[in-house]
C-alpha cells in the first residue's frame, strides 16, 4: 500500500495524497481505507482525511486519493524541518472501523481488529512522512 511523499516548498502548500490499495485474494473483497495524519503543533491538516471503502475482484488494485490538500502552519518558523506523518489502513471486509478511530491508526486495538480479517497478520498498514516545514 504505497504512500506518496513530499516535501513543502513554501507554506500553504497544497498536496495530492494518494493511497493504493490491492486485493490479494482469490475473490472479491470490499476493503475500508482509512488514512489519518498527524501534524507539527500549530499545523493542518491534522486528523482522518480518507475514510471510505472499495470494492474489488480478485488481484486487483485502486487508488484513493485526496487532491489539493492544502498543509499550512501558523508559524512555521517555530516548527522548522518537521513533518507530517501519514498512516493508512486497508480494512478487508470494511469492518474494523470502529476499532480505528480518528487518532487511533497506529494503535494496538486497531492493529489487532486488522490482523484477524485475513491470513495476512501485516501489511494492512503503512507510515510515511510528509511535507517536512521549510
Amino acid at each position: 500500500m504505497p504512500l506518496g511523499g513530499y516535501e513543502c516548498q513554501t507554506i500553504p502548500d497544497p498536496k495530492d495524497i494518494h493511497v493504493r490499495i490491492q486485493n490479494q485474494s482469490d475473490h472479491t473483497e470490499t476493503i475500508g481505507v482509512y488514512t489519518g495524519i498527524t501534524a507539527p503543533s500549530g499545523c493542518t491538516p491534522n486528523g482522518r482525511i480518507i475514510q471510505t471503502s472499495v470494492t474489488l475482484s480478485a488481484s486487483r488494485t485502486a487508488n484513493v486519493f485526496v487532491l489539493g490538500l492544502p498543509f499550512d502552519c501558523v508559524n512555521p518558523s517555530a516548527v522548522s524541518g518537521q513533518k507530517w506523518t501519514i498512516v493508512a489502513v486497508a480494512d478487508v471486509h470494511a469492518d474494523d472501523l470502529p476499532s480505528c478511530p480518528t487518532g487511533s491508526l497506529p494503535g494496538l486495538a486497531c492493529f489487532n481488529a486488522l490482523a484477524d480479517d485475513d491470513t495476512h497478520d501485516t501489511g494492512n498498514s503503512r507510515s510515511r512522512t510528509c511535507c517536512r516545514v521549510p
